[in-house]
């Protein structure tokens, strides 16, 4: 039911304002056995996210920034594996291991949600590309600040992607 209610609101958002989810974004093969992160958690969600996680997944890290995670990821740096919590309220974010100082490895991840966010082309729902490259940022890369993330992380795989660069949090 919410999940029918997110596709008609991303539905009507297309309509009444022009907007429209990222189209044209290159295929990678997706994470599978061969190619899945050993250090990788995806709860939650439905037989139908899953797999549409794992592709937008293998999207993101099929572009450089991606490839840096991918690495950080594998050479066990990290305190916990990335777990994605999938869930259908829109909530789309990174945990804290200790409130306001720690940054955990826990993302949770709608992702058939589409938030606005502003660009140097106006006002644009954000596909679940650019929404996990930023929780990355913060996850794996430990940036706290939501500048340096679209800075450092979120641009550089919109820019890969062909999306417009984020201009503000």
């Amino acid at each position: 039911m919410a999940l029918r209610r997110s596709a008609a609101a991303l539905a009507a958002a297309v309509t009444l304002l022009g907007l429209a989810p990222a189209s044209g974004l290159r295929e990678p093969a997706p994470l599978d056995s061969a190619t899945a992160l050993p250090l990788l958690r995806i709860e939650g969600g439905s037989d139908v996210e899953a797999p549409r996680v794992r592709r937008v997944l293998s999207r993101v890290l099929a572009t450089r920034i991606g490839a840096k995670a991918r690495a950080r990821l594998e050479s066990g740096e990290l305190r916990e594996p990335l777990t994605l919590l999938l869930n259908s309220r829109g909530d789309n974010l990174t945990r804290y291991r200790v409130a306001g100082h720690e940054l955990s490895e826990t993302i949770v991840f709608d992702p058939a949600a589409y938030p606005l966010v502003e660009t140097e082309e106006g006002l644009r729902a954000a596909p679940p590309e650019t929404v996990l490259a930023h929780e990355l940022g913060h996850a794996v890369f430990k940036l706290a600040s939501e500048d340096d993330v679209i800075r450092e992380v979120e641009n550089p795989v919109r820019a890969e992607l062909g999306l417009p660069l984020r201009t503000r949090f």
